[in-house]
């Protein structure tokens, strides 16, 4: 899961703007960073790893002068944790320079990698870069879509190229891809958070299939594949900022409706209940007055269970000695607020249950009594090809280890009680939060982390799940 962004501005500097935009979604990926400007007849790219603040420095953002750019916040699910996979990959067309930002998981890197010169551990990016490097098209927008019509999987792509940007989303619109505006200036971007930044408004979705060409001359819109919507899921469960709307839906809103839907199917009474900051926030409290309207009190004590904000998601931590690390620091629970309580959390989901059982035990040595966890999501079964790396190291998602045996997960996690939000409440929920113009229904959902069900394919992931 990665944050891409490109801008064309007019006559104004874009460097400044697109580390605002990678900052907006630092969310998405911590492992490295990378931004490219048009200047003049050149692309300078500046890159690092590590977060947003740790790669750019206001000198170095001065000296990238050029109001055309693109970047990228990366997590990597493909490819080693490298320098040389570092976004956004450089590729080469009949001599010049192009780069690319991706956000997505190919799933025939194998079968790509024989008719590529790409190196056997460069990231998917890379090997998408390396197809329109090698082929024998005639103009840059012709190499583009042969290049698209080998692609499986997900992937949201912008690139630069000759003072141009092209953005496309893959047929199945997996993962957000938005346009904006700002005056005369254009922006793509993964969420529309980033427009709220930059003082830009949104003008759409992407559509799945759709390729948008971009530069100084205006805008083109080109529907190169058919559209078959099936937005991943777990974005409004959890990867979404909750001030982002996507297809019409804000995903702070949908997780509250997850949490009213998961009261209406798992009521349970506690002394205190409190959220797994930060992205369980949403849902505890549509949890909590779910239950006031229906007269049944608890004590809600969000403040409980303390994060402090210098640390980040753990969840994309790349290395998984420093997602334990992290934890460490992630939560300090306050036990004057737990101490001989019977506490009850909410949790937007549950995949590789490092996070939770480390808060259990928290909770009870700060003096909780017992600990109930509701999880406003289903049990996360299936390795996601498409977004997330759960199918990278064997035996992590806890459910699919314990072959969805409740008890065993609760069991095995020191949990006193424990369920989760059936998919149909979820999908209501999201359908609930709709805006005027919202394209979703009930079928426009990729859910195969929580079904096993891959519209795309599992490629070359098959033959191992």
């Amino acid at each position: 899961m990665c944050g891409i962004i490109g801008l064309v501005n007019e006559g104004q500097n874009a460097a400044t703007d697109l580390y605002v935009g990678l900052l907006a979604m630092q969310h998405r990926g911590k492992e490295s960073a990378g931004i490219v400007i048009q200047s003049a007849n050149d692309l300078v790219k500046l890159n690092g790893m590590g977060e947003v603040p740790q790669v750019f420095f206001e000198e170095s953002l001065a000296s990238l002068n050029g109001s055309i750019g693109i970047g990228q916040v990366r997590y990597s699910t493909f490819g080693d944790t490298a320098y040389e996979n570092i976004p956004p990959a450089r590729g080469k067309f009949r001599g010049f320079d192009f780069y690319l930002a991706h956000n997505g998981n190919l799933v025939n890197v194998n079968e790509l990698r024989k008719i590529t010169h790409s190196r056997p551990k460069s990231s998917d990016t890379q090997v998408i870069a390396d197809l329109i490097s090698d082929s024998s098209a005639v103009d840059f927008t012709e190499a583009v879509v042969e290049t698209l019509l080998k692609l499986r999987g997900s992937f949201n792509l912008i690139f630069i190229f000759n003072e141009t940007l092209y953005a496309f989303r893959d047929s199945f619109g997996f993962h957000p891809l938005q346009l904006g505006k700002r005056g005369n200036n254009y922006i793509i971007a993964s969420e529309s958070c980033v427009f709220s930044h930059l003082g830009a408004e949104l003008v759409k979705d992407f559509s799945p299939g759709e390729l948008i060409i971009i530069n100084k001359d205006g805008i083109q819109n080109h529907q190169i594949f058919p559209s078959n919507l099936k937005f991943d899921i777990f974005e409004y469960i959890y990867f979404l900022r909750p001030d982002s709307i996507v297809h019409g839906v804000e995903a702070g809103l949908a997780r509250y409706f997850m949490g009213r839907a998961l009261a209406e199917e798992h009521p349970v009474l506690a002394d205190v209940m409190i959220p797994i900051p930060d992205s369980g926030n949403e849902a505890a409290l549509g949890y909590y007055e779910y239950m006031l309207d229906k007269k049944i009190r608890m004590e809600f004590r969000p403040w409980a269970l303390f994060r402090p904000h210098t640390v980040s998601r753990t969840f994309i931590e790349p290395v998984q000695s420093k997602r334990e690390y992290y934890l460490h620091l992630k939560f300090n629970p306050r036990p004057l607020q737990l101490k001989g309580k019977s506490v009850l959390a909410i949790d937007d989901s549950l995949v590789r249950g490092n996070t939770i059982a480390r808060v259990i035990k928290l909770l009870k040595n700060a003096g909780a009594r017992s600990v109930s966890v509701l999880v406003a999501s289903p049990m996360y079964r299936f390795p996601d090809f498409y977004g997330i790396d759960t199918y990278r190291v064997k035996d992590e998602i806890i459910a699919k280890k314990l072959n969805g045996d409740l008890r065993r997960v609760k069991e095995t996690l020191g949990i006193d009680h424990l369920n989760y939000l059936s998919m149909e409440k979820t999908i209501d929920s999201v359908l609930k939060a709709r805006g005027e113009n919202s394209v979703l229904t009930k079928d426009n959902f990729y859910t195969g982390p929580f079904t096993g069900e891959y519209p795309a394919g599992a490629g070359d992931f098959s033959a191992e799940n």
